[in-house]
């Protein structure tokens, strides 16, 4: 397999795509839509029937989830990426057969293809998540329009190591670990 390599250097509207994305794809982003929801129809419903406090309070949870919240992930997101170094800078990919190098600056990261628990495409971009919270992002205009061809990739190697357990593959291949353990039992 041909090595494949791209730079990302994320910006603002991609940090903030992704953000979303997590807050509102998961079951608490959905419960908050839908109190905002309730909230909204409980005030239009009983409009006449509730103090002015209340309607305010009930007008603020309304658009607590659906405006308020988006409003400060985004300028979390830009802070982000204004004041912290590592996604400020540019990102080198190398996806090849083993896993993924990423290089910035001196530093380098490998991440083998059973460590990425879960993938998402999308339109504008491939989400490679290692942890519920921590995730490589590949913008599609930044992979050098190689997208699909990384879409692919990833996909098919994901899916190649999908039951992989590195640590019972370590104790397979370690003698002396199988040794020890036949010395115990």
């Amino acid at each position: 397999m041909k090595p494949i390599e791209f730079d990302v250097k994320l910006k603002v509207s991609e940090l903030y795509r992704f953000t979303m994305r997590h807050a509102y794809f998961s079951l608490s982003g959905i419960f908050g839509l839908l109190f905002s929801f309730a909230a909204i129809v409980l005030a239009v419903v009983n409009r006449d029937g509730y103090e002015p406090s209340t309607l305010l309070l009930l007008a603020f949870v309304g658009v607590l989830f659906p405006v308020v919240q988006p409003l400060i992930l985004y300028f979390k997101c830009r802070a982000q990426v204004r004041k912290n170094e590592n996604i400020n800078a540019s990102l080198h990919y190398i996806l090849m057969e083993e896993g993924i190098t990423v290089r910035q600056d001196e530093q380098e990261a490998e991440v083998k293809w059973y460590d990425i628990r879960k993938v998402v495409a999308t339109k504008k971009s491939l989400y490679l998540y290692m942890s519920a919270m921590r995730a490589f992002i590949f913008p599609k205009e930044q992979c050098g329009g190689q997208f699909d061809t990384v879409c692919t990739l990833v996909k098919e190697q994901v899916r190649k190591y999908k039951d992989y357990d590195a640590f019972d593959y370590d104790r397979e291949n370690d003698p002396e670990e199988v040794k020890g353990e036949k010395e115990d039992a």
